[in-house]
């Protein structure tokens, strides 16, 4: 059983790696998107007229397209970071059962020699 186990915790190790690399994928992709979404929104408020308010709704609606796709990516990271987090429970689960089941092989080999 333990051999079972222990491949079990090398198969969720890799699948931990693949999601954590995709992880970071989708952190740089939500700062771009923020980050070009920020631009141009400051300077489309520097280039608006009016209150402070007037100001911040027309650069708000001038950058709906950068704003959306900031909104997507955030939504992508959020959910691949939920991935993540399975697949590291995953590899906790199988080692607390790798390690119950370690130490009742130990137990039952004590157990017999006496």
């Amino acid at each position: 059983m333990s051999r079972s186990i222990a491949t079990s915790i090398e198969n969720d190790l890799a699948i931990l790696a693949d999601r954590e690399a995709a992880l970071e994928q989708a952190c740089m992709a939500e700062a771009e998107s923020r980050h070009a979404f920020d631009i141009k929104s400051a300077r489309e408020f520097l280039n608006a007229e009016g209150t402070v308010d007037a100001r911040k709704a027309l650069a708000t609606l001038a950058c709906d397209k950068e704003y959306l796709e900031h909104l997507k990516t955030k939504a992508v990271k959020e959910f691949t970071k939920a991935k993540w987090t399975d697949a590291l429970q995953a590899v906790s689960a199988h080692q607390s059962i790798l390690s119950a089941s370690v130490k009742g092989d130990f137990s039952h080999a004590i157990s017999g020699i006496g």
